[in-house]
């Protein structure tokens, strides 16, 4: 894990200066975060097994054919699961935010200047094969101001937080154990370049079924953080 220091950073983006910019995110504003501890990368299929086989996660779901150094890819219930086994939790998207942007409110991990296909991974219409990802870290280019790596690329990540249509300057609020809400995903990577800014954030239901009721593996990936020193839930403020 890395730290992510205490203080300020810009959440949310403006037309103005951070196009494309989606109506859902266009409230920038500074919001304060403790400090706290993040996974460097994304969890690995290799590193979700090691809690299959402890008994603590249920298996993935069906297609499960990943290689080691793969993004883990679960359901949202797994990867709050898998964290809690290690004594950890999913990060807040807040937390998310700012150890991707770091602290100036920069729209990639390495500035403003858009990414091309060899910055980052993408699934489809770039680097992508057949929709897979890469194994994590594979990309030196996509790596935050806190060194935190694939948060641009790779598998798009869930977060704790309840899905809204806005920021919340105390997103605490949106928390919710309830496992069947729709949650947050971090951030929206269906696209290639110059699409797929860190601010942009996307909803998705946790589980996805077929019609006969089978429940699908949908596709993303998850870190987990922890608060530094802390004994509860931290509170953001603005």
């Amino acid at each position: 894990m890395v730290r992510v220091t205490a203080g300020p950073f810009q959440v949310g983006c403006s037309p103005h200066d951070a196009p494309p910019c989606v109506k859902e995110t266009a409230l920038p504003r500074q919001v304060a975060v403790p400090e706290y501890d993040i996974d460097v990368f994304e969890v690995t299929a290799i590193e979700f097994r090691s809690c299959v086989s402890a008994h603590a996660c249920t298996p993935f779901l069906p297609p499960a054919e990943l290689r080691d150094r793969q993004p883990a890819l679960v359901s949202w219930a797994q990867a709050a699961g898998y964290c809690r086994w290690l004594g950890k939790e999913l990060p807040m998207e807040l937390q998310w935010e700012k150890a991707a942007r770091g602290s100036d409110g920069r729209a990639y991990p390495w500035g403003d200047t858009p990414p091309t296909c060899k910055d980052a991974h993408y699934r489809s219409g770039c680097n992508g094969t057949n929709g897979e990802d890469a194994d994590v870290g594979s990309f030196t280019h996509d790596r935050s101001p806190f060194g935190v790596f694939d948060m641009l690329g790779n598998a798009p990540e869930w977060v704790a937080d309840a899905w809204t249509y806005d920021y919340r300057a105390d997103a605490v609020s949106t928390m919710s154990p309830d496992p069947n809400i729709d949650r947050l995903v971090k951030p929206n990577l269906h696209d290639a370049p110059p699409c797929c800014a860190l601010f942009h954030r996307i909803e998705r239901s946790p589980s996805e079924l077929t019609p006969d009721g089978r429940e699908l593996n949908p596709g993303i990936g998850f870190r987990c953080a922890r608060w530094v020193g802390a004994t509860g839930a931290q509170r953001p403020s603005k």
